[in-house]
């Protein structure tokens, strides 16, 4: 129990971001070994602060949980998805062979996240802004992938809103 409390967010079940890093560091051992690529994505739910004030905490908390399911089944079987922290949640795509399944895979995750989430009697509307990098393209250690990828979430941010950036 105190490993899984350690290692999991107690609301979605995902990972959180501690294990999140600790398998993230045994993939790029893998591909350095193997060679290969993959993609970290940084998803942020875009205005989900106003659907806690506006709503209240249970229903943030229940859209949370959801969205973490809607990401969970957006990416196949060997991919990783995390929540680590806030509304915010990771994606770690293995095996990733060229650039237009990231895009894709990102613009399948926005739209999955920006269909409407049934709570309660209430229909809530939120979109995602995804960051994306690459190993070992853009960098071959996690703590700098971990950066680019924040850094790209906030770009997508910057630029509108429910889209992705490199």
């Amino acid at each position: 129990m105190i490993a899984r409390q350690a290692n999991f967010d107690t609301l979605s079940g995902l990972p959180n971001r501690r294990m999140l890093g600790e398998l993230l560091d045994r993939e790029i051992a893998r591909l350095g070994w193997r060679g290969g690529r993959l993609a970290l994505m940084y998803i942020d739910l875009d205005l989900f602060k106003e659907v806690n004030d506006s709503l209240g905490h249970g229903v943030g908390d229940r859209l949370l949980a959801e969205a973490g399911e809607r990401l969970r089944d957006g990416v196949g079987e060997s991919d990783v998805v995390a929540r680590i922290g806030g509304d915010e949640f990771a994606v770690i795509l293995s095996a990733v062979e060229d650039d237009s399944h990231v895009d894709l895979a990102a613009q399948n995750l926005i739209d999955a996240l920006g269909r409407p989430f049934g709570i309660d009697e209430h229909q809530v509307y939120v979109s995602a802004s995804v960051g994306i990098t690459l190993f070992p393209d853009d960098a071959r250690e996690r703590e700098q992938l971990e950066r680019n990828a924040d850094q790209a979430m906030f770009l997508a941010k910057r630029n509108g809103r429910g889209q992705f950036a490199r």
